[in-house]
């Protein structure tokens, strides 16, 4: 997750911050905006780590080998 810290306080600067120094309306429209984008990104942040945590925890993974198909059968 710490490599996701400048991207994500990135975008939070140029969603939010910028728009309050350009003297956006802090009305409910623009609040409803910042709450929006200030919890969807950290939710989905969140839930990507976990599952990239649990991936890693869950060990190698054992694939399905195909068993080789011969020349002859065996009845």
């Amino acid at each position: 997750m710490r490599r996701l810290v400048i991207p994500l306080a990135s975008y939070l600067a140029v969603t939010i911050v910028v728009p309050v120094l350009n003297g956006a309306p802090l009305d409910r429209a623009f609040l409803e905006h910042a709450i929006l984008a200030i919890a969807l990104p950290l939710i989905i942040t969140r839930m990507l780590c976990a599952l990239a945590r649990a991936r890693l925890h869950a060990g190698p993974r054992q694939r399905h080998v195909a068993p080789q198909l011969s020349g002859r059968r065996d009845l």
